[in-house]
């Protein structure tokens, strides 16, 4: 990730890496009325069937803020990620990959 990146969950959660997020981030999530629904989802767990597809709708489109520096989320073989969206043009391309692999391991 980059240098002012924000580790948030580790990998180890497994398919409870959203719900464990929605939980403890809730409040930092900048644009949150924008995703209430999908944090619903989220809070509900993995038996939701939407979960899945919530998911990937906060990871495309939440911003968090922490302090006065707005992020938005990145997942890298699973571990989650706050990465200030400044920073976002210094993520590599193999940790972009390890996004691509992790998505398509189901």
């Amino acid at each position: 990730m980059t240098a002012n990146s924000v580790f948030l969950v580790n990998n180890a959660y497994g398919i409870y890496v959203p719900q464990i997020f929605a939980k403890n981030f809730i409040h930092a999530i900048a644009n949150r009325s924008d995703m209430d629904t999908y944090l619903d989802d989220l809070l509900y767990g993995p038996d939701n069937e939407l979960y899945w597809e919530s998911w990937d709708m906060l990871l495309d489109n939440a911003k968090l803020k922490f302090g006065d520096k707005v992020y938005e989320l990145h997942q890298n073989d699973g571990d989650l990620w706050a990465v200030p969206v400044d920073e976002l043009d210094q993520i590599s391309d193999s940790e972009f990959e390890g996004l691509a692999n992790y998505a398509n391991e189901d």
